[in-house]
């Protein structure tokens, strides 16, 4: 039964295999089927026309020494004719399914690698947190450079090795029968023998995989930019370099393990196979003593011999190779087989973000806990937010706060409860339409390498070359200065390992990062610690200017701050303590509660001569923003945005 399953499996590889060979380019593949049958062909063709030509030879030769003619036959003419022409054909074809088969390959290999990355770029958040998973595409991506190539090159070569073979057995066959049998019986046992040690390859591979995965990240480590301040003021190198070493001994010490089994198996069989060939030379060597066959059977059947011995060996190890690889492709085509678990089924058509009016949102009696956990990360959250109302959640790291918003945006499901749009179950949005709602910056929020322009364009790809929407999310962010002074302002390319990179610091990541929240314009915006990095000039200008087109447009705002000057501003506010609501309500009733947010407030307030300076402060950074307006007003540059 399992043998039977086994089989099955194959051959359904064996099928995606093809359809992917089809859609990669038809035309060509088709191209290389024939090339591959006809090459195939010639070789028997070859060693007929031999045949013949040394029996017209030598029936040509015994004529002369009884007549006086010394014309050239005719059939050795034509004989040799064809045997040109065939040369010629295989060169030729040879060359023209060696060009053909390159660019074929990168087609083949360029459709897999995009297939991966649609397939990852599809699967939820989850995916990537869960080792298993993970695994599996890093052995989809390890392989996906050359293991379909390698399989492409396989099949051809199988198609024009059968094709070969099935002409030299006939002639084999046609002569002594027993002859075939004794070859195949014994290219059966190579067969089994490589093929099983294909299977050992595989599965090594595949336990081997964690811990090339732990090798690729360490690697990561040592040669990334992002990685090398700590390295090096932590003195990291050595410690790092000797997991490295002791990965790398693990790794080759399993391959040394197998490699030592497999030298045992090959030293038992080479040798059986290597008496087959001489065998049967010296039974045709001695039926041409007998005068059993002419001398031209004679060359027709050692040729055919050879090539039927060689053709079945190279037959047994290209089919074991691709068998070992089609088994590699079983991962492949398992990773690409995964669906979102958070998607719903039907498909609804999204609607641009600045056309949608802010929505009620409601979490009602909301629970999660992260896949492969037992522990609650939320238990029980209730609150409800009303159209274009601030919202500010706080609490201490690790209390939920980011997961809150995780579960918002789509990118988990809840285990437990419900997340409602204007009444709506989101589960029951398509994700596309779902965060079309919303404009979302994380605290890891990403910076491309790729220009300015880009990076703030992508908050909203239909208008990134729409370079006045840029500037203006760049001017309400307090970016704008920023890129303003580079040389080549939104053109600058980002990354210090691109030629001509720049590298922000902390803070202007962060700003570049909250323009590209303010250009998607969505309905509700929702900022993880939207002033983490900057300074509190930078923060206070940030939300007042939030603030601001929050009040024209009737934007909800969800943000996360551990900085209460800025949460008191919120309409409403939601304290978390290890994923439960403890404390909601507006900062002036949580105040009078005198409770948990009371004590931090006051905790934090105690940094402060008083609640005047505070308001000093502000009142200091409104005026600098009003003078810093009014400086950008008065340039022609600046004239047409609409502050």
């Amino acid at each position: 039964m399992h043998s039977f399953q086994s089989v099955t499996r194959h051959l359904s590889i064996i099928r995606q295999l093809f359809l992917i060979l089809w859609q990669a380019n038809a035309l060509l593949f088709v191209l290389l089927l024939v090339l591959s049958l006809v090459t195939g062909a010639i070789p028997a063709l070859t060693l007929i026309v031999n045949a013949k030509l040394i029996d017209e030879i030598v029936s040509f030769a015994f004529q002369q020494r009884s007549a006086s003619s010394t014309s050239f036959p005719f059939p050795i003419l034509i004989l040799l004719f064809i045997l040109a022409g065939s040369g010629a054909l295989n060169q030729v074809m040879a060359s023209t399914r060696t060009t053909i088969e390159t660019l074929y390959r990168k087609q083949v290999t360029n459709l897999i690698s995009l297939k991966i990355a649609e397939k990852a770029s599809s699967l939820d958040l989850s995916f990537f947190e869960n080792p298993v998973l993970s695994n599996r595409l890093t052995l989809a991506l390890n392989e996906a450079s050359y293991r379909p190539i390698t399989i492409v090159t396989l099949l051809l070569t199988l198609l024009t090795t059968s094709i070969t073979l099935i002409s030299v057995t006939v002639i084999i066959a046609r002569w002594h029968f027993w002859i075939l049998l004794l070859v195949i019986s014994i290219s059966f046992l190579h067969y089994w023998i490589i093929a099983r040690m294909g299977q050992d390859r595989v599965s090594l591979t595949l336990r081997q995989t964690p811990a090339m995965r732990k090798t690729q990240y360490i690697s990561s480590l040592l040669t990334t930019d992002f990685y090398a301040k700590e390295i090096r003021l932590f003195n990291l190198r050595d410690y790092f370099l000797k997991r490295y070493r002791r990965l790398q001994n693990e790794v080759y010490q399993q391959d040394r393990q197998l490699l030592r089994k497999h030298l045992f198996l090959t030293m038992i069989v080479e040798p059986l196979l290597s008496l087959v060939r001489p065998a049967l030379l010296a039974f045709v060597i001695w039926q041409a003593v007998q005068r059993l066959v002419t001398l031209g059977s004679f060359t027709l059947y050692t040729q055919a011999i050879g090539q039927l011995d060689g053709g079945f060996s190279a037959l047994i190890l290209t089919s074991a190779q691709l068998y070992e690889n089609t088994l590699f492709l079983t991962n492949l085509f398992d990773f690409l087989a995964l669906s979102p678990t958070v998607e719903p089924v039907q498909d609804v058509t999204t609607s641009n973000p600045s056309t949608l009016s802010a929505p009620s949102i409601e979490f009602r009696d909301v629970s999660f806990a992260y896949p492969d956990s037992a522990t609650p990360v939320l238990n029980h959250l209730n609150f409800f937010i009303k159209p274009g109302e601030i919202i500010a959640l706080v609490g201490e790291n690790g209390a939920g706060k980011t997961t809150v918003v995780k579960l918002l945006a789509g990118l988990y499901k809840p285990t437990q409860g419900q997340i409602l749009l204007d009444g709506k179950d989101i589960e029951t949005l398509n994700r596309a339409e779902l965060r079309s709602y919303l404009s979302v910056i994380f605290q890891d929020y990403a910076v491309y390498h790729l220009e300015v322009l880009e990076n703030i364009g992508v908050g909203s790809v239909s208008e990134i070359e729409n370079q006045y929407q840029i500037e203006q999310a760049a001017y309400k962010s307090g970016f704008a200065p920023i890129v303003e002074a580079l040389p080549e302002k939104y053109q600058t390319l980002l990354g210090r390992w691109i030629e001509r990179g720049h590298e922000f610091s902390g803070g202007q990541r962060q700003l570049l990062a909250l323009s590209r929240v303010m250009m998607r314009k969505a309905p509700v915006l929702v900022l993880d610690e939207p002033g983490a990095a900057l300074d509190i000039l930078r923060e206070q200008q940030f939300f007042k200017n939030l603030l601001e087109e929050q009040k024209e447009k009737r934007q909800t705002i969800i943000f996360i701050s551990h900085h209460f000057s800025t949460v008191r501003r919120a309409d409403h506010i939601v304290l978390l303590e290890q994923g439960t609501v403890i404390e909601q309500g507006s900062h002036e009733q949580l105040m009078a509660q005198q409770g948990q947010y009371a004590n931090l407030f006051q905790l934090q307030s105690q940094e402060y001569a008083s609640m005047e300076e505070i308001r000093r402060d502000e009142d200091a950074v409104f005026e600098e923003e009003k003078e810093h307006t009014n400086r950008m007003k008065s340039t022609k540059h600046f004239t047409e945005i609409d502050v």
